[in-house]
């Protein structure tokens, strides 16, 4: 079965003339060879005025994942480079996507037909370039805030445009102002529930509803989840099928992934907007009826830190756990991140000693808050950075307890009760949350609760599933997936052993832990959990930092005391969107 060539979705503005046939020209005489739809799109985004301006000065598309939407950018850069001495901005949502391109676009220069026109590669991480003697050049930028002052080009391309925010575009898009002939290239695949999605949505929108005059836009994509199992929409979504696809990693992913995640991520489906199809998160009476302006209890306490899907702004809270009692939240502090995160980083280390973990959640501002207090935080999984299934689970258990009253919430935190009776359900792998969580992480490793599934091999895709069932508590369906990989690694036992410790086939679970360890001896990680596994001790009861003795492992223990702070979070930087209002009223923990 071969992939189909024909994008769902091809608008364009009408041109006489092209130069996407000499690009294509260009480039497979450097050994780039594209494919039929690839070389089409290049013909809609390179159109010409009779004026020989582009008749596309804005152009975007969406394709599935691994389908050859890299080749594609990369072949309109090096093309624009080669025919008129373009200076290309290439950027990207993260430094890795964009030092991976830059490998791309430098193998492609250094081969033997395109060597005679290189200057100079730069290869400093973060600095990339690559310059021909005609003066064009290309540079490869991580995007942030403030990125593209100082740049100038004449083509800007933004991979990764589904995590594009406004600041970030209204930074770059500048830089090519001066250009007598500009062009902006954004590229991605349909926004997930805690990607910011805002500007591509917005150019996808004015492309399909005829708003756009100017743009260019193309899409492999399905108009619902339907079906996941069915190949001929496999086939119809998926153009590089059979060429850098193979059927059964398709069918692989289908039986793995949740059906609206599958939808996505390999059938292009664009998901509504929650604010237009979604309902009310809590019951606002159940909620009210949890208020309570007593004294906060002692007991076990955990923060959480949750930051805006823009990293526009950063919440913090608390949930106390007392012995008896209901459990009590409260909204600590909510501040802008344009103040720093020092305070944040300061105010935590402070209180290490009085916590049995945080739960650090979002993308933007996490990784440097998370370096900030490694230091102090250094305790086995006192910094918890909980996956999506996590959530899932945490929000039900969340749901029921105000349902059934068995938490309180501070009274005159007014902004923490405006958030909360505001708050709306958002999609979430199967699930939902109160305003999204990151789909990647969940149990994991090197002590900080982050998986290392970066590829996007067939592997990859198994450890991944594995480990959403592991941190769910699915141990059986976590087993069925590890099977399916035929190479047994250290991790693969090392996660074959915490599912059958979770089965409680006890005796097969220590055997593996002993593998894992004798495959990787250096293994911190891994030689903790046979520790426990040869004293005995349980999942449930072992895995316990040193502070507060709570358990981190996926059971309704973890989702309920750990994630309870964190949830809050969700409400007040998420949910009920209250990241840049003021400050909640003057509780803390």
């Amino acid at each position: 079965m071969m992939g189909s060539q024909e994008p769902s979705e091809r608008i364009a503005p009408e041109y006489r003339a092209t130069d996407g046939p000499d690009a294509v020209r260009i480039l497979r005489a450097g050994g780039t060879v594209l494919d039929p739809w690839q070389s089409d799109i290049l013909d809609d985004w390179m159109g010409r005025t009779v004026s020989g301006k582009w008749t596309a000065p804005t152009a975007g598309g969406s394709v599935p994942r691994q389908n050859g939407k890299s080749l594609l950018v990369q072949g309109r850069a090096a093309s624009g480079m080669l025919m008129f001495n373009e200076t290309v901005i290439y950027t990207a949502h993260l430094q890795k996507t964009a030092t991976e391109t830059f490998e791309e676009m430098r193998a492609f220069f250094e081969g033997p037909k395109m060597r005679r026109y290189v200057s100079e590669i730069r290869t400093a991480l973060g600095r990339e370039q690559i310059i021909l003697k005609s003066g064009a050049k290309i540079k490869f930028l991580a995007r942030t805030r403030n990125g593209g002052r100082g740049q100038h080009g004449d083509l800007l391309i933004f991979d990764e445009a589904q995590e594009l925010d406004e600041t970030a575009q209204g930074s770059f898009i500048p830089a090519i102002s001066a250009s007598l002939n500009p062009q902006t290239i954004y590229v991605g695949t349909p926004p997930g529930p805690d990607a910011v999605g805002t500007v591509f949505r917005a150019l996808r929108k004015r492309a399909l509803d005829g708003e756009a005059k100017k743009a260019a836009w193309f899409e492999f994509s399905v108009p619902e989840i339907g079906d996941v199992k069915d190949p001929a929409r496999w086939a119809a979504a998926n153009p590089a099928l059979g060429r850098r696809i193979q059927y059964g990693t398709i069918e692989g992913e289908s039986e793995q992934l949740d059906a609206d995640t599958f939808a996505r991520e390999r059938l292009g489906w664009w998901s509504p907007v929650a604010a237009e199809h979604l309902d009310y998160a809590l019951d606002r009476k159940a909620w009210a009826a949890c208020a309570s302006e007593d004294e906060k209890p002692e007991g076990k306490t955990a923060y959480g830190v949750k930051f805006a899907a823009d990293g526009s702004a950063v919440c913090l809270c608390g949930a106390v756990i007392p012995k008896e009692g209901p459990a009590r939240v409260s909204l600590i502090d909510l501040r802008p991140t344009g103040q720093g995160l020092a305070w944040l980083a300061d105010w935590l280390c402070d209180r290490y000693g009085k916590a049995s973990c945080v739960v650090i959640d979002g993308r933007n501002g996490v990784d440097v808050l998370v370096e900030r207090i490694r230091e102090v935080w250094k305790a086995k999984n006192a910094v918890i950075r909980p996956g999506a299934r996590d959530v899932i689970a945490a929000v039900s258990l969340f749901t029921n307890a105000v349902n059934e009253q068995h938490l309180t919430w501070y009274a005159p935190q007014t902004a923490l009760n405006e958030s909360a009776v505001t708050a709306t359900k958002r999609p979430l792998a199967g699930g939902f949350g109160f305003g999204g969580f990151s789909s990647a992480g969940g149990y994991g490793q090197n002590g900080y609760g982050r998986s290392n599934a970066g590829a996007d091999d067939e592997e990859s895709v198994y450890f991944r599933a594995a480990l959403n069932y592991i941190s769910s508590g699915h141990y059986k369906e976590a087993l069925n997936v590890l099977n399916n990989i035929p190479q047994h690694s250290a991790q693969w036992y090392y996660y074959s052993s915490i599912a059958n410790q979770g089965l409680g086939n006890n005796a097969a679970a220590l055997e593996q832990a002993k593998k894992a360890t004798e495959m990787e001896p250096q293994n911190a990680e891994y030689a903790g959990w046979r520790q426990r596994m040869e004293s005995g001790g349980s999942w449930y009861t072992g895995r316990q930092t040193q502070y507060g003795g709570m358990p981190v492992s996926s059971g309704s223990g973890f989702c309920w005391k750990l994630c309870l702070a964190n949830l809050i979070c969700n409400l007040c930087c998420g949910g009920g969107g209250l990241c840049c209002g003021g400050m909640p009223a003057g509780y803390h923990l």
